[in-house]
C-alpha cells in the first residue's frame, strides 16, 4: 500500500485502520511519510533514505533512536528572558536546547 490515506477523510482514516488491524495471519508492505500511522498498523518498520534501508526495527526501537521531536526556529524583539518564559507559558512542555543571541549590531533582529 503506498500512502493508503492521502486526500481520505478521517472517518474513512479510521475504518481504513480497523479494517487492516483485524486482517490475521497477513503481512502487508505501507510506504507512509506519517509515523503516526506506520506506528498504529505496523508492527516493524524500515526507514529507507535514498532507496537504501537505514534503521529496521519496532515502532519503539525506531522512535527511541530517532525521536527527538521538532526543532522551531524564533525570532523576536524582546529579550530572550521575555521570549521564554512567553513559550514556557503557553507551551511547557517544550525544551529549550539551544540559544542563539544576536545583537542589532550583529545583524539580529
Amino acid at each position: 500500500m503506498d500512502e493508503p490515506t492521502t486526500g481520505v477523510d478521517p472517518v474513512s482514516c479510521r475504518s481504513l485502520f480497523k479494517m487492516l488491524k483485524n486482517l490475521e495471519d497477513s503481512s502487508m508492505i505501507l510506504t507512509t511519510h506519517r509515523m503516526d500511522e506506520a506506528e498504529s498498523l505496523c508492527d516493524n518498520l524500515v526507514i529507507m533514505i535514498n532507496g537504501r534501508f537505514v534503521c529496521y526495527g519496532s515502532p519503539g526501537y525506531i522512535k527511541s533512536k530517532y525521536g527527538i521531536g521538532y526543532t522551531a526556529w524564533m525570532t523576536s524583539s524582546q529579550d530572550l528572558e521575555t521570549l521564554q518564559t512567553y513559550v514556557k507559558k503557553h507551551f511547557g512542555h517544550l525544551k529549550f536546547v539551544d540559544q542563539i543571541v544576536q545583537s542589532e549590531s550583529q545583524g539580529g533582529n
